[in-house]
């Protein structure tokens, strides 16, 4: 499956019971899974612990039928965020992963 994959920072969202599992990320990083926070028409978003302990959101969005209008849009808002790093207002972008095979490009 193609994703686009983001760690931010979370603030508190409330998770949905869930066993905890490994998933990979980026990098070689693993992250465990708590539980899904949310969903929408192409992505889900869920509570997840860094190795170090931290909690973060990680937002999973799927592109396998997604056109290239789409991915662009993605990327964008990935590119966004990367600008946004340090302003304490919005979301931290901590980590990203693009898997672009099959995924409209």
């Amino acid at each position: 499956m193609s994703l686009v994959e983001t760690a931010t920072a979370i603030a508190g969202a409330s998770a949905a019971a869930q066993a905890n599992k490994k998933m990979p990320l980026t990098h070689n990083k693993k992250y465990i899974l708590n539980g899904c926070i949310g969903r929408g028409g192409s992505a889900k978003v869920y509570r997840v612990s860094a190795e170090s302990g931290k909690m973060l959101a990680l937002k999973r969005v799927s592109l396998e039928n997604a056109d290239k209008a789409t991915v662009k849009g993605f990327k964008e808002e990935i590119d966004l965020l990367k600008r946004l790093r340090g302003i304490n207002r919005f979301i931290q972008l901590v980590d990203h992963d693009t898997q672009e095979s099959d995924c409209g490009t």
